[in-house]
């Protein structure tokens, strides 16, 4: 009712009534606000111009861009290691007719409770998805 609030635990979410703020919570509730905006800045996307590619951990996007593929394999980061960070995958190649791009989970993590996930394009339309990491899944889902 006073319209002052402080966190508790380092959680924004759990504020509690009526406290002044602490300058040290402030600054952590800053740090927190810097981190959010950080990570909602498009990022550029590592380009993969190869057969195959590891996907380095707390990548944001991935652009395939290889003439006349048929074929390219990312083996995806661990998904703890991404942070929470989503993972854009756009085929970008030139000259596609046919095009396949396979992704590969970290260990026994899973897409979609499957062991591999493909991605097709063709000469009229390239391929695209968003994976998204779950911990609490154990894996990456769409």
């Amino acid at each position: 009712t006073t319209g002052v609030f402080t966190r508790v635990s380092n959680s924004f979410s759990n504020p509690v009534l009526g406290e002044v703020i602490s300058p040290t919570d402030a600054d952590a509730l800053d740090d927190d606000y810097d981190a959010a905006l950080t990570n909602s800045i498009p990022k550029e996307p590592t380009l993969v111009t190869g057969a195959s590619a590891t996907v380095a951990a707390g990548t944001a996007a991935v652009a395939v861009q290889r003439a006349a593929p048929s074929t390219t394999a990312l083996a995806l980061p661990a998904v703890a290691s991404q942070n929470g960070v989503p993972l854009h995958v756009v085929d970008w190649s030139t000259s596609v007719t046919d095009h396949t791009i396979t992704l590969t989970p970290d260990g026994a993590e899973k897409i979609m409770q499957t062991a591999s996930w493909q991605v097709f394009s063709n000469g009229t339309m390239l391929g695209s998805l968003t994976l998204y990491p779950s911990t609490t899944l154990g894996g990456w889902y769409l």
